[in-house]
């Protein structure tokens, strides 16, 4: 009885921490947008004739971002009538993107950086809760961090990082080159680069279950990309590195959306890096980390990004938050860890590993203000 007691007064005493945060295991750069000919995808310089003599130029030009002055007009439901057939400032144009005539296709450039230490908080002021955290990570990562590999690898092979330039496009393919600093033998063999191409529509934006029976390598090339994001993510201190390319046959001098900055009185501010039309790297990692299908026992239930409270802005809704049993990631974190309790679901494991992947500063108790 005494022993029993002693446990159950151990487990009381666990502290929350006002401080808990964790670095981003899943470091996405910006991506910089390209235009040029489909046929061109697999080479980087092309040559042409010019007056009788041969050239060799880049197959694979940056797109600029240009200013465009529309008149738009009044939509919304509380116009006032007197104002009804006024300009609206607000949509009267701004930045604008779109292939030159004679590319057909968008090309996006990014890399992302899948780093290990994944157990270790950056900062935790409650040593307890640190220390029991840190062991069940190490006991259950082997069998969770596979479950989420394989989803990132997925939303990487479908190009839902694309946004709305995946919509209508005539064919994507996705290019991946694996570069790894994790040693395969020993301390002096380094693993091999390896390059993998993806058809996006062999894979659906809206499970994880679907692979195109047709394509027999779809299979085979999203398991090595997992498995190479599993083993960055589950290495000590050692990253794999991945260089993504996305060809989107859109078609001649079709729009194209890079990330938007802001709206403003003057229309549309668009992402530019070095005057190259980009996608921000925030965008870019909130597509990859889109794997959140656990936030509800409903059927049909469409992937949101891994978030603490599931929320999504667009829809103006937290999906973890209010519900009964809470499966918010603070109360999975207080079930999992400083109750201990054992019902605690496989999914519901993930979930909160993926946010530690996510990174960022978690606080579990209020200020007391």
């Amino acid at each position: 009885m005494s022993a029993k007691k002693t446990k159950a007064t151990e487990t009381l005493t666990i502290q929350k921490p006002s401080i808990l945060s964790f670095k981003r295991k899943l470091e996405a750069s910006h991506g910089l947008l390209y235009s040029g000919v489909w046929k061109n995808r697999d080479v980087e310089v092309i040559k042409v004739n010019k007056d009788g003599k041969e050239y060799e130029v880049k197959a694979w030009k940056p797109l600029k971002i240009e200013p465009v002055k529309t008149l738009g007009t009044q939509s919304s439901f509380k116009t006032a009538e007197s104002d009804r057939a006024k300009p609206n400032p607000v949509a009267a144009g701004g930045d604008s993107v779109t292939l030159p005539e004679g590319a057909d296709t968008l090309l996006l450039k990014y890399t992302v950086r899948v780093i290990g230490g994944l157990s270790k908080p950056e900062a935790c002021n409650r040593p307890d809760f640190q220390e029991l955290l840190e062991t069940k990570i190490e006991q259950d990562k082997t069998e969770l961090i596979p479950i989420l590999a394989y989803r990132f690898a997925y939303n990487i092979a479908n190009g839902r990082f694309l946004w709305r330039n995946r919509v209508g496009a005539e064919d994507i393919k996705i290019k991946v080159k694996i570069d790894s600093s994790i040693r395969s033998n020993g301390e002096n063999e380094k693993q091999p680069s390896k390059n993998l191409t993806f058809n996006a529509y062999d894979y659906s934006l809206k499970d994880f279950d679907y692979i195109n029976p047709k394509c027999e390598k779809a299979q085979s090339d999203l398991e090595t990309l997992a498995n190479a994001i599993k083993q960055g993510l589950l290495s000590e201190d050692d990253f794999v590195l991945l260089s993504v390319e996305a060809y989107v046959k859109l078609g001649t001098m079709q729009q194209v959306y890079p990330s938007q900055e802001m709206i403003t009185e003057k229309g549309k501010k668009l992402f530019r890096k070095d005057e190259q039309a980009g996608m921000h790297d925030v965008k870019i990692s909130n597509a990859i980390k889109t794997i959140d299908t656990w936030y509800s026992n409903e059927h049909d239930v469409s992937p949101i990004a891994i978030e603490p409270w599931g929320a999504v802005t667009q829809r103006n809704q937290a999906y973890r938050s209010g519900n009964k049993p809470a499966n918010d990631l603070y109360s999975l974190l207080e079930k999992w860890i400083i109750k201990k309790e054992v019902d605690v679901s496989k999914e519901d494991k993930a979930f909160v590993i993926a946010n530690l992947i996510r990174g960022g500063l978690f606080q579990m108790v209020k200020d007391n203000k």
